[in-house]
């Protein structure tokens, strides 16, 4: 019912029409051809985009090849859509990775029989896996702290490991719908087999070869440790002054096995300065530094905290015992560990 003024140029009005939902490489399709009919020129940022998709896709085909090629060969199984959720690798792979490194660190607190740098590939025997797992399902088990979503307890539950988000937010351990069909899934089946092939291992296998019992995780919307100092709750959380706060006291924090964060924002001071305080084994991949949030910074020299290396370095003068190790996938991918 598009009505047009008497004096108008029907030739410069589009016809609407209801039509199926199309995603953005059909929108550009259909830009392009539109304009090419037209002898309209495409702007220079659709070319920009166009350019940029490319790359994207480049790099995620890369990604891809190699999962087949440490796979053994051609998968017609390979993890595009995880790798594609979240934009480079996805946060239930980058999981994955966590959880294999924690593992690998409690079979080897100190760091002596093995390189830690390499632990989040580093596959356990079946005789190692066992003894981890008994270790870190005692007490309370693991904390996932600022946990949101829950990949990192995801991947904790699917090797058999107890775990406990903690986050404010009203969406925590409300995993996308994606993994969280994989997650329900795994539930269903009870059991998971970790290593090559595994059902719902992708791209970061543990090549122990046995088969986990899957293991529920559980939420508790809180604060960890305290309110960072500098977040605006009316923005952020609106209902801040309903949400508890998780510190030494509860029986959570007291009788946990450890603590592991992944991308925590602000929460990671308290994150690092909690497991420091009462010598709780941690692994933490700090992400963005918030230097404006948090001004008080100081490296060792007196600098101000400005950068992500600068955060790494003030993070590690916290102790001694404190390390570092890179992970193998982009963006903030240096990881954190801990053990006293």
């Amino acid at each position: 019912n598009l009505k047009t003024p008497q004096d108008a140029d029907s030739g410069n009005f589009l016809r609407v029409e209801e039509t199926m939902r199309c995603g953005v490489n059909q929108c550009q399709a259909w830009q392009n051809k539109y304009c090419k009919s037209t002898g309209a020129n495409v702007s220079s940022s659709n070319g920009k985009q166009k350019q940029n998709q490319q790359q994207k896709n480049a790099t995620i085909k890369q990604a891809e090849n190699k999962i087949r090629s440490d796979r053994g060969g051609d998968d017609d199984d390979a993890p595009s859509r995880a790798y594609r959720h979240g934009g480079g690798l996805g946060k239930r792979i980058q999981g994955e990775y966590v959880r294999n490194f924690l593992m690998n660190m409690i079979k080897d607190p100190a760091g002596n029989q093995s390189d830690p740098t390499s632990w989040a590939t580093t596959p356990l025997s079946e005789e190692s896996y066992n003894r981890v797992i008994q270790v870190l399902n005692m007490g309370s088990g693991v904390i996932d702290a600022a946990g949101g979503s829950g990949h990192v307890s995801m991947a904790l539950g699917l090797a058999g490991i107890q775990s406990t988000i903690v986050d404010p937010r009203k969406s925590v351990g409300k995993l996308p719908g994606r993994d969280r069909k994989i997650w329900y899934r795994a539930l269903k089946k009870e059991t998971n087999f970790l290593g090559v092939g595994g059902d719902n291992t992708n791209g970061a296998p543990m090549l122990c070869g046995v088969c986990a019992k899957v293991v529920p995780f559980s939420t508790m919307k809180a604060w960890f440790a305290n309110r960072p100092d500098g977040v605006d709750p009316s923005f952020r959380h609106p209902d801040e002054e309903e949400v508890p706060v998780c510190a030494g006291g509860s029986d959570l924090l007291d009788n946990c096995t450890a603590i592991v964060a992944l991308h925590p924002d602000e929460a990671t001071d308290a994150i690092v300065d909690m497991a420091v305080k009462k010598q709780i084994p941690f692994v933490v991949v700090p992400c963005c530094v918030f230097s404006r949030l948090f001004p008080h910074r100081r490296k060792p020299n007196g600098e101000q905290v400005s950068t992500y290396m600068d955060l790494l370095e003030y993070l590690c003068a916290k102790h001694k015992n404190i390390r570092k190790a890179k992970m193998p996938f982009d963006g903030a991918n240096y990881l954190l560990w801990g053990t006293f």
